[in-house]
């Protein structure tokens, strides 16, 4: 058991800590008991998926960039109002910050 919650460079095991897992280095659990996947992802909690820089994600498994923008599995970008995405003037959902290619109003 590490008392930091992570597991090492050269180590693919995974450590327990408080019930959650963690695995990978470089990627400690937060005071909120971050849960960490093989794919160096974070999940907290609630399910939400946070990126290597520990930002926060829908459940939908959307990226979030650095100015808080939402990133689709297709590599769409969506703002946080829900108004545009960054490709070929799709449109995103304000309830999911999902990006569509067809018009979500």
């Amino acid at each position: 058991m590490l008392s930091a919650g992570f597991v090492d460079d050269f180590s693919i095991q995974i450590a327990r800590k408080s019930g959650f897992l963690c695995s990978k280095a470089s990627f400690l659990c937060s005071k909120e008991s971050l849960i960490c996947s093989k794919e160096s992802f974070l999940y907290s909690k609630e399910g939400l998926i946070c990126s290597k820089e520990g930002f926060l994600c829908s459940k939908e498994g959307l990226l979030c960039s650095k100015e808080g923008f939402l990133y689709s599995k297709e590599g769409l970008i969506c703002s946080k109002e829900g108004l545009i995405c960054s490709k070929e003037g799709f449109l995103c959902s304000k309830e999911s910050f999902l990006c569509s290619r067809e018009s979500l109003i």
